[in-house]
């Protein structure tokens, strides 16, 4: 992004995975300061640390279909995979976190089918597909009554969401994301286990106003 641009957002789990070639699943606050480490060592870039949101992966099912099924969590899930199908994002079923939770539960299931990640929740809504990927924080889960299955064995999480400026403009950085402290805590395949912080709300309030009004940052 050289010259190109001051400062810009991105995925702890991204850049562990696609960027440092990384498959290891260790835990959320190594991969931050490994990560923090490496951006500043390789590209002279500066993290200024997690934005108060984490946007896991999380595994979803249709309600009513969780329900018959008597699913609440991954580990009801496991005994019933086999008969099951999974349908992911184009790159979830080669990725570290789809990895450490299908190992630590034993997931085989049926099939596993490749969507647009756009696609995914009409999918598990008209039953192309019996669990999906999810993105823990995305409305969709609410709007088409998905249910995020439990996590119960924590396995190792990663996705923090962070703000990656060039160094020379990291002053300007901070004045537009505030001060980067106290992610909230997501499991690899769940849902948030605590709530934001205030500074993950207005940052999200500030970018739901760009988005939808004049674009201005206030």
């Amino acid at each position: 992004m050289a010259d190109e641009i001051d400062a810009y957002v991105d995925y702890s789990g991204t850049i562990w995975a696609n960027h440092m070639k990384r498959s290891d699943t260790p835990n959320g606050q190594l991969v931050l300061d490994t990560m923090t480490a490496w951006l500043a060592a390789e590209h002279g870039i500066e993290a200024l640390g997690p934005l108060g949101f984490e946007n896991a992966y999380a595994l979803a099912m249709r309600r009513d279909h969780a329900e018959k099924l008597g699913i609440t969590s991954i580990a009801d899930l496991a005994p019933l995979a086999g008969s099951l199908t999974i349908g992911g994002d184009y790159e979830f079923f080669a990725r570290p976190e789809w990895l450490a939770v299908r190992d630590a539960y034993g997931l085989a299931f049926a099939a596993e089918r490749t969507f647009d990640s756009t696609l995914m929740y009409s999918a598990a809504a008209e039953v192309p597909a019996d669990v999906i990927s999810a993105f823990s924080t995305d409305g969709r889960i609410a709007a088409f009554d998905l249910l995020v299955l439990d996590e119960p064995r924590q396995a190792p999480g990663m996705r923090s969401c962070c703000s990656c400026p060039r160094r020379a403009s990291a002053r300007t950085s901070l004045r537009l994301c505030g001060p980067s402290s106290g992610a909230s805590t997501t499991s690899t395949c769940g849902a948030p286990t605590s709530s934001s912080t205030s500074t993950g709300e207005r940052f999200r309030m500030r970018l739901w106003r760009w988005r939808t009004t004049d674009r201005t940052w206030q």
